[in-house]
């Protein structure tokens, strides 16, 4: 079940115990964009609620999606701050809120890079589903993800993607391998 991310939680928070003013912490902890805070949970249906469409929501206003600043197409990956917030919300496993920013993205870029950004959105939402013991969507989205990624390879807007590619197969090999639809459930009574 959840083994790798229970033996990965004291290395992945370490970095959080240790920091301090003096040895610049926000840029150890969170490098593109340390002046955004990360958000105070990771959404989890069912667990915690809907960050903008329940009222107790950390980023509720109206119900509808918070207005971000205008995406600039112009903006090179290292200026984009879209960009660099999906990557900070990424790699501290928000992978939910991640795919939401790259979607906004996805939704105005068009071209080549537009099925880049869609691999991009399908991993964290993998990853998403992995972590909470949707099986079969995690696989589903794992060969789509590596499918819409395949052609930027070995790089891409900074990212290294044999390196994720490879991760993403090592975390999801115990699904990949499975021939279960579904994660094993019980009722207790």
């Amino acid at each position: 079940g959840r083994g790798l991310p229970v033996q990965l939680l004291p290395v992945m928070t370490g970095a959080y115990y240790y920091a301090t003013p003096e040895n610049n912490w926000k840029e150890l902890v969170q490098p593109f964009l340390p002046d955004w805070p990360l958000p105070p949970y990771r959404f989890v249906p069912g667990l915690n609620p809907h960050p903008f469409r329940h009222p107790e929501g950390h980023l509720y206003t109206d119900g509808s999606a918070p207005e971000e600043e205008t995406w600039d197409p112009k903006l090179s990956w290292e200026e984009d701050r879209h960009w660099l917030r999906g990557l900070d919300l990424f790699d501290h496993r928000f992978y939910w809120e991640a795919h939401e920013v790259w979607e906004d993205l996805w939704v105005d870029v068009e071209g080549p890079p537009r099925t880049f950004y869609q691999g991009l959105i399908q991993v964290a939402v993998c990853l998403h589903h992995f972590g909470n013991g949707n099986s079969h969507g995690a696989r589903k989205l794992y060969h789509s993800s590596v499918a819409y990624l395949e052609p930027y390879r070995p790089h891409q807007e900074g990212v290294n993607l044999d390196q994720l590619v490879e991760s993403l197969q090592t975390c999801c090999r115990a699904i990949l391998e499975s021939e279960e639809e579904f994660p094993q459930m019980k009722i207790q009574v």
